[in-house]
Protein backbone atom coordinates (compact mmCIF):
# COMPACT_ATOMS: atom_id res chain seq x y z
CA UNK A 1 0.00 0.00 0.00
CA UNK A 2 1.43 3.42 -0.73
CA UNK A 3 1.32 6.12 1.38
CA UNK A 4 1.90 10.00 0.76
CA UNK A 5 2.76 12.19 3.73
CA UNK A 6 2.16 16.07 3.02
CA UNK A 7 4.03 18.31 4.91
CA UNK A 8 3.72 22.58 4.49
CA UNK A 9 7.05 24.34 4.33
CA UNK A 10 7.52 26.27 7.50
CA UNK A 11 6.34 29.84 8.10
CA UNK A 12 8.16 32.44 6.48
CA UNK A 13 8.47 36.69 7.00
CA UNK A 14 5.27 36.86 4.62
CA UNK A 15 2.82 34.25 6.35
CA UNK A 16 3.83 36.69 9.74
CA UNK A 17 1.90 39.51 7.69
CA UNK A 18 -0.25 37.49 5.91
CA UNK A 19 0.76 38.45 3.09
CA UNK A 20 0.15 36.50 -0.14
CA UNK A 21 3.03 34.32 -1.41
CA UNK A 22 3.47 32.10 -4.62
CA UNK A 23 6.28 33.10 -6.63
CA UNK A 24 8.30 35.40 -4.48
CA UNK A 25 11.07 33.17 -3.15
CA UNK A 26 11.81 34.19 0.50
CA UNK A 27 13.08 31.81 3.28
CA UNK A 28 11.76 30.15 6.31
CA UNK A 29 11.50 32.57 9.25
CA UNK A 30 13.30 31.97 12.83
CA UNK A 31 9.70 30.92 13.73
CA UNK A 32 9.62 28.87 10.43
CA UNK A 33 13.02 26.76 11.17
CA UNK A 34 11.90 26.26 14.92
CA UNK A 35 8.44 24.72 13.48
CA UNK A 36 10.45 22.48 11.11
CA UNK A 37 13.11 21.46 13.81
CA UNK A 38 10.56 20.73 16.12
CA UNK A 39 8.38 18.05 13.52
CA UNK A 40 11.67 16.76 12.48
CA UNK A 41 11.72 13.60 14.92
CA UNK A 42 8.25 12.51 13.80
CA UNK A 43 8.97 12.69 10.33
CA UNK A 44 12.66 11.10 10.59
CA UNK A 45 10.62 7.91 12.35
CA UNK A 46 8.68 7.67 9.52
CA UNK A 47 10.19 4.70 6.98
CA UNK A 48 10.42 7.10 4.18
CA UNK A 49 11.28 5.74 0.32
CA UNK A 50 11.27 8.97 -0.80
CA UNK A 51 11.24 12.79 -0.67
CA UNK A 52 9.53 15.30 -3.13
CA UNK A 53 9.60 19.16 -2.47
CA UNK A 54 8.61 22.24 -4.05
CA UNK A 55 11.39 23.94 -5.84
CA UNK A 56 10.93 26.81 -3.65
CA UNK A 57 13.76 28.02 -1.34
CA UNK A 58 11.12 27.62 1.82
CA UNK A 59 10.10 23.98 1.13
CA UNK A 60 13.92 23.13 0.52
CA UNK A 61 15.02 24.44 3.31
CA UNK A 62 12.24 22.60 5.17
CA UNK A 63 13.46 19.48 3.76
CA UNK A 64 17.05 20.46 4.38
CA UNK A 65 15.99 20.80 8.17
CA UNK A 66 14.44 17.36 8.28
CA UNK A 67 17.88 16.05 7.87
CA UNK A 68 16.42 13.05 6.03
CA UNK A 69 19.18 10.10 5.11
CA UNK A 70 17.45 10.98 1.57
CA UNK A 71 17.94 12.63 -1.62
CA UNK A 72 15.44 15.38 -2.14
CA UNK A 73 13.39 15.16 -5.29
CA UNK A 74 12.65 18.91 -6.55
CA UNK A 75 8.89 18.71 -8.55
CA UNK A 76 8.03 21.76 -9.95
CA UNK A 77 4.73 20.50 -10.35
CA UNK A 78 4.24 20.68 -6.08
CA UNK A 79 5.03 24.74 -6.34
CA UNK A 80 2.06 26.80 -4.68
CA UNK A 81 -0.62 28.29 -6.84
CA UNK A 82 0.70 31.59 -8.84
CA UNK A 83 -1.38 34.39 -6.90
CA UNK A 84 -0.01 36.76 -9.72
CA UNK A 85 -1.28 39.98 -9.39
CA UNK A 86 -1.96 39.36 -5.57
CA UNK A 87 1.43 38.63 -4.93
CA UNK A 88 2.50 39.95 -1.77
CA UNK A 89 -0.39 41.97 -0.92
CA UNK A 90 -1.56 42.27 2.80
CA UNK A 91 -4.64 41.11 4.06
CA UNK A 92 -6.07 44.55 4.63
CA UNK A 93 -5.34 45.49 0.72
CA UNK A 94 -7.02 42.37 -0.55
CA UNK A 95 -10.16 43.34 1.76
CA UNK A 96 -9.92 46.37 -0.42
CA UNK A 97 -9.07 44.85 -3.52
CA UNK A 98 -12.37 43.87 -5.55
CA UNK A 99 -10.70 41.39 -8.06
CA UNK A 100 -9.15 39.61 -5.46
CA UNK A 101 -12.63 39.13 -3.35
CA UNK A 102 -14.29 38.17 -6.77
CA UNK A 103 -11.59 35.59 -7.48
CA UNK A 104 -11.41 34.57 -4.05
CA UNK A 105 -15.12 34.18 -2.98
CA UNK A 106 -17.10 33.48 -5.97
CA UNK A 107 -18.21 30.15 -7.04
CA UNK A 108 -16.91 30.77 -10.66
CA UNK A 109 -14.56 33.36 -11.10
CA UNK A 110 -13.10 34.87 -13.29
CA UNK A 111 -9.58 34.11 -13.18
CA UNK A 112 -6.98 37.48 -13.31
CA UNK A 113 -4.60 37.42 -16.40
CA UNK A 114 -1.89 37.04 -14.13
CA UNK A 115 -3.53 34.28 -11.92
CA UNK A 116 -3.00 30.51 -12.42
CA UNK A 117 -6.29 29.13 -12.10
CA UNK A 118 -7.50 26.52 -9.47
CA UNK A 119 -7.95 23.90 -12.31
CA UNK A 120 -4.46 24.55 -13.43
CA UNK A 121 -3.08 23.44 -9.83
CA UNK A 122 -5.70 20.75 -9.71
CA UNK A 123 -4.55 19.23 -13.00
CA UNK A 124 -0.66 19.20 -12.31
CA UNK A 125 -1.30 18.31 -8.31
CA UNK A 126 -3.26 15.32 -10.16
CA UNK A 127 -0.65 13.95 -12.30
CA UNK A 128 1.89 14.65 -9.24
CA UNK A 129 -0.30 11.93 -8.16
CA UNK A 130 -0.71 9.75 -10.98
CA UNK A 131 3.36 9.85 -10.83
CA UNK A 132 3.69 8.75 -8.08
CA UNK A 133 1.65 5.76 -7.96
CA UNK A 134 4.10 4.66 -10.56
CA UNK A 135 6.97 4.41 -8.30
CA UNK A 136 8.11 1.24 -7.06
CA UNK A 137 8.59 3.88 -3.62
CA UNK A 138 5.63 3.09 -0.98
CA UNK A 139 6.00 5.84 1.67
CA UNK A 140 6.92 9.42 -0.29
CA UNK A 141 6.91 12.55 1.76
CA UNK A 142 6.17 15.64 -0.33
CA UNK A 143 7.13 19.10 0.87
CA UNK A 144 4.91 21.65 -0.73
CA UNK A 145 2.50 24.93 0.00
CA UNK A 146 -0.83 25.50 1.89
CA UNK A 147 -3.19 26.47 -1.13
CA UNK A 148 -1.17 23.66 -3.14
CA UNK A 149 -2.16 20.61 -0.42
CA UNK A 150 -5.58 22.28 -0.03
CA UNK A 151 -6.07 21.58 -4.00
CA UNK A 152 -4.72 18.26 -3.87
CA UNK A 153 -7.17 17.36 -1.29
CA UNK A 154 -10.05 18.76 -2.27
CA UNK A 155 -9.87 17.68 -6.07
CA UNK A 156 -8.13 14.63 -5.92
CA UNK A 157 -8.87 13.03 -2.97
CA UNK A 158 -12.22 14.40 -2.07
CA UNK A 159 -13.17 14.69 -5.32
CA UNK A 160 -14.55 18.15 -4.96
CA UNK A 161 -14.06 21.56 -7.17
CA UNK A 162 -11.04 22.85 -6.85
CA UNK A 163 -12.51 26.42 -5.76
CA UNK A 164 -13.83 24.73 -2.82
CA UNK A 165 -10.38 24.93 -1.32
CA UNK A 166 -10.76 27.76 0.30
CA UNK A 167 -12.92 26.17 2.60
CA UNK A 168 -10.78 23.42 3.68
CA UNK A 169 -9.11 24.37 6.74
CA UNK A 170 -5.67 22.47 7.76
CA UNK A 171 -4.33 22.87 10.99
CA UNK A 172 -0.61 23.91 10.34
CA UNK A 173 0.19 25.12 14.32
CA UNK A 174 1.00 23.45 17.01
CA UNK A 175 2.52 23.57 20.33
CA UNK A 176 6.41 23.19 20.44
Amino acid sequence: MKTLHLLRHGATPWNATGQLNSTTDIGLSDRGRQEILAIAPLVQGLALDRVMCSPRRRAQETAQLLALPLPINLDDRLRELDFGCFEGKTPAELAQDLPFQQWYWDANPQVPVSVESFESVADRAQAFLQDMATLPDNTILAIAHGALIRILLCHSVLGMNPHTYRRLRSNFNFRM
